[in-house]
């Protein structure tokens, strides 16, 4: 990401160079290049994700055959401006919509260069979670998500 090219970053390209980008109570709207008219990008609940590290029920939804995660249609990233694309510039957004810094934050990621895109993510080979710490070394096989090694991603 911008500032940050030492860091590799997993998020969904959702916006070419030309198009037009907004975000309205949650929902993606892409106008694309040379078009009059937003479209929006389709979103169907698919139930609950059990966040079991924050106890959290979050609403799970399908967009473009991905899954998401939103936390509410009201939160800060919820609502953007009109992004136009520049050229040589994609717009980002993560999949846990309501926590994710992505394109939507221009002060922070904003547009990415395509000279930073290193690749796209086929499978997921290890993951940890979030309460884990380095200092505790020993307690790392009680913090890996084993059903998440090796998985395909789409």
């Amino acid at each position: 990401m911008p500032g940050q090219e030492n860091i590799n970053y997993v998020k969904r390209l959702l916006g070419l160079p030309g198009e037009t980008i907004k975000v309205e109570n949650g929902l993606v709207f892409i106008k694309p290049k040379n078009a009059d008219t937003f479209q929006q990008i389709n979103q169907i609940d698919d139930g609950i994700f059990i966040d079991d590290q924050h106890q959290k029920q979050i609403q799970q939804l399908i967009e473009n055959n991905y899954k998401i995660l939103n936390l509410t249609n009201n939160g800060p990233l919820d609502f953007t401006p009109e992004y136009l694309i520049p050229m040589n510039k994609y717009f980002f957004m993560g999949d846990n919509r309501d926590n994710s810094s992505d394109s939507r934050v221009m002060s922070g990621v904003g547009f990415v260069p395509k000279v930073n895109i290193i690749g796209k993510v086929w499978f997921i080979w290890f993951s940890i979670d979030t309460k884990f710490s380095l200092t505790k070394f020993w307690t790392l096989p009680f913090h890996i998500r084993y059903n998440r090694l090796f998985r395909l991603v789409k």
